[in-house]
């Protein structure tokens, strides 16, 4: 999204493929007026959105303080005035410190498999924002079950997701009985990344 984000050992290095949620995200933001985003690390896609985007009110959060800090020294280097006056940050373990309700909520969860992280290159990157739990979908349950309540009426919830995770998510949600039928968005390798949903 042509914004040069800083990083640190404290925060995942943000991916190309990202940009699928941000452009999707940015095609439905018309009448949206606030937005949620959980798991922020470097605040990319947080910072993306208020740039890009016309929302009166982005609230970012993570349950990491160092994330949260260099999140705010990317705010401050890539957002002009007008722009940061919309953004909070909110040190908060998913839904745990969030009491408003928003149109939009978005989130890159952690979701590789804990016994798979081992085969990635994590020389820099903290486990903590990789680690999805046994089965890679620990995050995607707890948002999904929660994010309805905090979710305006028709409000849209959108989350990356690892290339072979749409059909389990999808199940999550439909489980749930809370969403309307869930949409997956490909990215630029054809594989699934990105699942929209909207509340009922």
């Amino acid at each position: 999204m042509k914004l040069e984000i800083q990083v640190t050992e404290d925060t995942l290095i943000p991916r190309a493929d990202t940009e699928i949620l941000v452009e999707e995200v940015l095609s439905i933001v018309k009448g949206r007026k606030n937005l949620l985003e959980l798991c922020t690390g470097t605040g990319a896609i947080g910072i993306a959105l208020a740039k890009y985007g016309d929302f009166e009110k982005v609230t970012m959060t993570d349950i990491s303080k160092e994330a949260l800090q260099i999140a705010k020294k990317n705010i401050e280097e890539l957002l002009d005035e007008g722009k940061k006056q919309r953004i909070s940050l909110l040190e908060s373990d998913l839904f745990e410190n969030i009491e408003d309700q928003y149109d939009i909520i978005v989130a890159n969860p952690p979701y590789i498999k804990a016994d798979e992280i081992q085969n990635y290159e994590l020389k820099y990157e903290p486990q903590l924002a990789l680690d999805g739990g046994e089965d890679g979908l620990k995050y995607y349950r707890q948002i999904i079950e929660k994010a309805h309540s905090y979710l305006t009426k028709e409000g849209i919830l959108v989350l990356e997701i690892g290339y072979d995770q749409a059909e389990e998510v999808k199940t999550i949600i439909e489980e749930t009985r809370k969403y309307k039928s869930p949409r997956v968005k490909k990215d630029l390798s054809q594989n699934d990344r990105v699942i929209l949903t909207q509340t009922l």
